[in-house]
């Protein structure tokens, strides 16, 4: 997410939900960390008129993902203005949920996508077809941050995963945008709560996903940091019986240049040996998301 001079907000009031007094959860984030109780409403359009995109390796991901497990649809929970989503058009049938100024600027701008206006704070199933479902990559990107109460957000996740092939949710990596020290409320102001990649997978296991990858994805396309968490889920119940052709994934892979495994922020970069872990990226989730073994050839970098 950019800092919250790069983009424009909105009073948050009225438009999302507030917070539950009967549920005073940690959602996994450590003790002692303090949560915004109102957030701002993000609208992610300013950032493209700045010429930045942010997370720029997760919608090619999802589209990789979608063409080795021949899926037809992409759907995109908290699609802000869908400039990201809309580049995945005609190669795939577009599905983008989100309310708001958001919502109104993707039915005005991509009229080839299905619009779904949903609050995601509301405790309520989002009407997605079992047929679409099906075939569909599930992309979340930097959404949970903003929510007060990620609970409904997890249960749509879930509920979707039990039909479909494989989803992507992404967040700031708390320890490595602000500091380990760091107790909140966010610096960005549309940000509720934030958190690192081992409280991240912590809640994930807690509401049993089945994390096939969790590591870390570029930032934005500007800066390059890999600073953003990057979580690949699979399927509730099945891995995926599609065979993948490994060769497919060897080489200098452009995907492959934006994410890597997680390496501790006091490790330096030259001795993380970055080149093998993102050759060697694809490789591993998608055996991983097929069932098989994760072993990974030597590499002659």
């Amino acid at each position: 997410m950019p800092h919250c001079s790069q983009f424009e907000t909105e009073s948050g009031k009225g438009l999302i939900g507030t917070a539950s007094d009967t549920q005073p959860e940690s959602f996994s984030i450590k003790r002692g960390y303090h949560s915004r109780h109102e957030p701002n409403y993000f609208k992610d359009s300013a950032m493209f008129r700045a010429g930045v995109v942010y997370q720029p390796q997760v919608y090619e991901l999802a589209a990789f993902l979608g063409r080795r497990l021949g899926c037809s649809h992409i759907i995109d929970i908290g699609c802000g203005s869908g400039e990201k989503l809309a580049k995945l058009h005609p190669e795939f049938k577009l599905v983008g949920i989100d309310f708001g100024t958001n919502l109104l600027e993707c039915r005005s701008r991509y009229p080839f996508g299905e619009w779904i206006e949903w609050n995601l704070e509301v405790p309520s199933q989002i009407p997605l077809k079992s047929d679409v479902l099906s075939s569909a990559i599930i992309i979340c990107s930097d959404v949970i941050e903003h929510l007060l109460d990620p609970s409904n957000l997890l249960k749509n996740l879930k509920t979707a995963l039990d039909i479909a092939p494989a989803g992507i949710l992404s967040t700031p990596e708390r320890d490595l945008v602000r500091g380990q020290g760091d107790v909140g409320p966010p610096a960005n102001p549309a940000h509720v709560r934030e958190w690192n990649l081992a409280e991240l997978k912590s809640l994930l296991v807690t509401n049993d996903f089945r994390i096939c990858f969790a590591g870390l994805t570029l930032n934005n396309d500007r800066d390059l940091e890999e600073n953003t968490s990057l979580v690949v889920l699979g399927n509730s119940s099945r891995a995926i019986d599609e065979p993948v052709l490994e060769q497919l994934l060897l080489g200098n892979s452009d995907l492959a240049l934006g994410i890597s495994e997680y390496a501790p922020p006091f490790v330096p970069r030259a001795i993380r040996k970055a080149r093998v872990m993102r050759r060697n990226f694809l490789i591993r989730l998608t055996r991983r998301m097929c069932g098989v073994s994760s072993r990974i050839p030597k590499s002659k970098d």
